[in-house]
């Protein structure tokens, strides 16, 4: 599953979660599961969201700065009780 970057948009545009649900005529407990990564938003929606929070579907879908992805290699080695060597 993607890293997303909905919940900076929402809070950019001044949003609440619910008030974003109801903009898109979904219930607030979607939007968490989207913001959360619990679901993944069907494209249909992901434009619409796009459209009211003013950015692009590649944006909201893009990683985000505080949650940026671990090499595969990195991850690898943790989940072997390695640890990476600078």
């Amino acid at each position: 599953m993607m890293v997303s970057c909905i919940k900076f948009y929402r809070k950019k545009a001044g949003l609440t979660q619910g008030q974003l649900a109801k903009s898109m005529g979904v219930s607030l407990d979607t939007i968490s599961r989207y913001e959360t990564n619990k679901r993944e938003p069907r494209v249909s929606d992901l434009r619409r969201m796009a459209d009211i929070l003013g950015c692009t579907p590649i944006e909201l879908m893009m990683e985000s700065e505080a949650n940026p992805p671990i090499p595969r290699k990195v991850a690898k080695m943790r989940g072997s009780g390695m640890a990476a060597v600078a």
